[in-house]
């Protein structure tokens, strides 16, 4: 709201000099009788020397004041507005719904879209020295599919973040008893992507570090916790925080959790179970 001054004409009002007024004897009526004698002034409201300084009522004053008297704008617009305005600039973050705080919220990676940067591995041992030396990505070629023998020791993913994603998705797989992979480590997680964990006897991947991983487009087939115990395809354990989406367990076996077993924070959608023996998925902590 702009407040604009403008300007106003004033008239100058100017008494009269005092003049000298003859009376006579005063009558009976004490209001209509005249003075005595002449009065040398008004009686009343006699008129000054000069002009007043300014009329007594309801005239402007000759020249307007320096600021308008009420509702006169500060001399600079404030910080903010008063009400229901927005901040000067967005918060750090969002006040609700932060990401993964819903169940609908997806971590997934899509499909590579750069397959010629993909890796031909052909044994268990190369995709292990492969992850040793990646830096955050690792994309095997469509067509890869590994076979772990029993006497090799599963991969450690430790002190690294790194997505581990199959150029075409559902065309990688690892075949093999024993376990598959171990991600553990405060500052470890891993996104496994489009790839198939078939036959592993001792959980095919167990995570163990606090940071978020996720399962997407996977596959779980025929694995077996062969003591007969909790988490045939997948096993949190305490303190972690995993995601599994889009994915298929299918044949899998286990006292406890045939197809998950957490003791940490788990998320699931979007996933088909499928012929499993004992239940699909066990929480406890």
């Amino acid at each position: 709201q702009i407040y604009r001054q403008g300007s106003e004409s004033c008239s100058r009002f100017v008494t009269p000099e005092p003049v000298t007024i003859l009376t006579t004897p005063p009558t009976s009526n004490p209001i209509a009788s005249p003075t005595p004698g002449p009065t040398t002034s008004p009686t009343t409201a006699s008129p000054t020397s000069g002009s007043t300084a300014s009329p007594t009522t309801a005239s402007p004053t000759l020249s307007p004041t320096a600021s308008p008297t009420a509702a006169s704008p500060t001399s600079s617009p404030t910080a903010a507005p008063t009400t229901a305005s927005p901040t000067s600039s967005p918060t750090a973050s969002p006040t609700t719904v932060s990401p993964m705080s819903g169940s609908a919220f997806d971590i997934c990676p899509p499909e590579p879209v750069n397959t010629d940067a993909c890796v031909n591995i052909n044994s268990y041992t190369l995709l292990d020295e492969e992850l040793t030396t990646a830096q955050n990505e690792l994309i095997l070629c469509a067509g890869t599919h590994i076979t772990k023998k029993s006497n090799e020791i599963n991969i450690e993913i430790t002190n690294k973040v790194i997505s581990i994603q199959c150029a075409i998705y559902g065309e990688c797989s690892i075949t093999g008893p024993g376990r598959h992979f171990f991600v553990g480590g405060m500052s470890s997680s891993a996104i496994f992507s489009g790839i198939s964990f078939i036959g592993a006897t001792e959980s095919a991947v167990v995570v163990a570090s606090p940071l978020k991983s996720a399962f997407c487009h996977c596959v779980f087939n025929s694995n077996v916790k062969k003591d007969g115990k909790q988490g045939a395809s997948i096993y949190a354990r305490a303190s972690t925080d995993i995601v599994v989406q889009y994915c298929t367990f299918e044949n899998n076996n286990a006292l406890k959790g045939s197809c998950i077993t957490s003791v940490g924070r788990l998320e699931v959608s979007h996933c088909n179970f499928i012929e499993n023996e004992g239940a699909s998925i066990y929480m406890r902590g």
